[in-house]
């Protein structure tokens, strides 16, 4: 049984498909690993992204803040220098509004091949290995459904699934304030996740025992502002039920995240 954890410094649990042949002993098998170690970070444009105050603007003409951020990633696939494709077996999930201490002090290191690494790429969102439809007695589908992330659960179609994204704040029209809840995730038939392309990083070695450090950093604010100007007076407090506004999210979210610093922590470190 598959074991998963989340939190916001968070070792990913590796699955590599090989097809060379291991003759070694479990354990000498693990002592000739490495471990990768992914952060997740928020910024808006060059500068830090900050919670709760408006000092965003959308250019559909409105002032915003963000109070929630939430968001599962999934299906990560490590990429060496030479073009293979490692395929990573975990999800992730990313509470940004409401950090938990202990979520830090989480470490799960299961071991990579030490290799030259050059790219990551990953679903936003949960794909349906994940986020199986259920009936609403049914046990939600995701492993050790802790109570932070059953907030994300949303039963209210026939079959219940996860929502992918809780992007929620308000926005200022003239006087007034309004609420806005940017929530993603399939609806009616639609699955919604969103395919993160080859996110490129130099390239970086690692040996048995290091450490790769990538850090990977979602762009706040071209959630709203990219390719797609989002209206949050247009498409009203609520979307998960409206396909287009739920499509413009799908655009804008193919280029809301890079990569940060990469770096290796040398065994024993």
């Amino acid at each position: 049984m598959r074991n998963f954890y989340y939190f916001s410094l968070i070792f990913l649990s590796v699955s590599v498909f090989s097809c060379k042949s291991d003759t070694k002993s479990e354990t000498e098998n693990v002592k000739s690993k490495a471990s990768l170690q992914l952060i997740f970070n928020q910024k808006v444009g060059d500068d830090v992204f900050v919670m709760d105050e408006y000092k965003y603007h959308a250019d559909a003409g409105y002032d915003y803040k963000i109070v929630t951020l939430r968001f599962f990633t999934s299906e990560f696939v490590l990429y060496d220098t030479s073009g293979n494709n490692f395929q990573l077996d975990t999800f992730h999930y990313r509470e940004a509004d409401e950090p938990h201490a202990y979520t830090a002090e989480m470490v799960l290191s299961d071991m990579i091949s030490p290799d030259t690494y050059d790219g990551i790429s990953f679903l936003h969102g949960l794909d349906e290995t994940y986020n199986k439809p259920i009936s609403p007695m049914d046990t939600p589908s995701l492993p050790n459904n802790v109570n932070e992330y059953r907030d994300m659960y949303w039963p209210w179609q026939e079959q219940g699934q996860f929502h992918y994204m809780k992007y929620e704040g308000f926005y200022a029209a003239g006087q007034d304030t309004f609420a806005f809840k940017l929530h993603s995730g399939p609806t009616k038939g639609n699955q919604n996740y969103i395919k993160i392309d080859k996110l490129d990083f130099p390239s970086t070695t690692i040996n048995a025992g290091d450490t790769l450090v990538v850090e990977l950093i979602m762009d706040v604010d071209k959630w709203v502002n990219n390719d797609i100007v989002y209206d949050f007076k247009k498409y009203g407090s609520g979307i998960m039920d409206n396909q287009e506004a739920q499509d413009i999210l799908k655009s804008n979210g193919k280029s809301v995240y890079s990569v940060g610093k990469v770096y290796v922590k040398k065994n024993g470190n």
